[in-house]
């Protein structure tokens, strides 16, 4: 279910996969050797730190892309709760106890 090896992920690619601060605990180890235990939402992981990376600055069409998509996911959530507010409306619910 995960992977054995990973290697060029952000942080927050990382802590996606193994859950919220597991990229933390390995920014902390040494490099080159194994070390462990680090904690995840799967258990106790013994692992190996090749390198520590800086990010790649992303570029600013990459930025609009993802602030355009970001967008159009929000105003798509709105349409939905909108359209689903306006069926809601058309209905109403009888909670009735059983005998």
């Amino acid at each position: 279910m995960l992977p054995r090896r990973i290697s060029d992920q952000t942080t927050e690619q990382i802590d996606r996969t193994f859950g919220t601060g597991f990229s933390e605990q390995l920014l902390k180890l040494p490099l080159n050797r194994w070390a462990g235990p680090v904690s995840s939402g799967y258990g106790q992981h013994l692992v190996y730190v090749r390198a520590h990376k800086p990010a790649p600055k992303p570029s600013l069409e990459s930025s609009r892309q993802q602030l355009l998509n970001d967008w159009k996911a929000r105003e798509l959530e709105k349409i939905n709760a909108d359209a689903l507010a306006a069926l809601k409306d058309k209905y109403s619910i009888v909670i009735e106890a059983t005998p």
